[in-house]
């Protein structure tokens, strides 16, 4: 949410921490999950997921975050991160490892369809919840589409050029130009998981589950639809067709010109935040 990122701490400081929050807690194995840009993330005996916020953004949005999967946990036949330890002071918190992979779109494609329908129901059901009965005693920020993308137009005009062919670079800000009107033609507001891509999918052959709820935020609900196109066409009509939130005639066609957005801002991103250009470059070239 905000640049302004502490640098990572060591291992041994993170399990300091850990000892002195929860002096009855015992391990004997560790892990460390990279490629969190937001967290600092380490595994306990494979049974218990810590997450360290380096942002202080994030670490006041924790206890939202809390009790939003609090009003999911056990009212969604998907799976949801259930927090079981919160250190007092709000630094960190954990819950037990869900098991499951990231459902990549490799993973998906190897699936019967039978199995791609359950993850779409039950995906679909957790997004209805989302948005139409999770309440929350505070406040999350509006997901700042404009901010954003004025920032990734800056980055796209310096960086791209060279990178890519004229055309590429051309339709990359095309596709920003787009993102403005889509600002205007949101009709409903809601309360967004507001990241909701393979990585935070997990499969473990019976049931889906979500994780990452820390970008909670208020937007068109057409953004948490947005990178389910990862999956092809079929698969986004299926999510759509149990979704139970706001929906109007434009929301997939909303969904697939912010997954095209997405894959240009993830271009840009890759010069800010550290993830792979050529990354970033297959996203673009799938979507865009």
């Amino acid at each position: 949410m905000t640049d302004a990122k502490e640098a990572p701490r060591p291992l041994t400081e993170l399990l300091a921490a850990v000892r002195a929050a929860f002096p009855d807690l015992t391990w004997s194995r560790v892990r460390s999950i990279d490629g969190g840009w937001d967290h600092q993330v380490i595994v306990l005996d494979e049974r218990l997921l810590l997450r360290f916020p380096n942002e202080q953004y994030y670490r006041d949005v924790l206890p939202l975050e809390i009790d939003v999967l609090r009003q999911l946990d056990g009212t969604v036949a998907a799976a949801v991160p259930r927090y079981t330890h919160v250190a007092r002071d709000g630094s960190f918190a954990g819950y037990p490892l869900l098991p499951g992979e990231p459902l990549t779109r490799a993973r998906f494609d190897a699936l019967p369809h039978a199995d791609r329908r359950t993850i779409a129901v039950q995906l679909a059901e957790v997004l209805t919840a989302m948005h139409t009965r999770v309440r929350i005693d505070g406040s999350v920020a509006l997901w700042n589409l404009p901010e954003e993308n004025e920032a990734a137009g800056r980055v796209a005009r310096e960086r791209l050029p060279g990178l890519m062919t004229a055309a590429e670079v051309a339709t990359a800000l095309a596709i920003l130009d787009d993102a403005r009107a889509l600002v205007a033609e949101a009709p409903a507001e809601v309360l967004l998981h507001g990241d909701v891509y393979a990585d935070h999918l997990l499969w473990d052959g019976r049931r889906p589950a979500l994780i990452d709820w820390s970008d909670l935020a208020h937007g068109d609900p057409a953004v948490d639809l947005a990178d389910l196109g990862i999956y092809g066409r079929p698969f986004l009509d299926m999510v759509l067709e149990r979704y139970g939130g706001p929906a109007d005639p434009g929301l997939r066609e909303r969904a697939e010109r912010y997954a095209r957005w997405l894959a240009v801002f993830l271009l840009t991103d890759s010069f800010r935040a550290g993830m792979p250009f050529a990354e970033a470059r297959e996203a673009f070239d799938r979507l865009s």
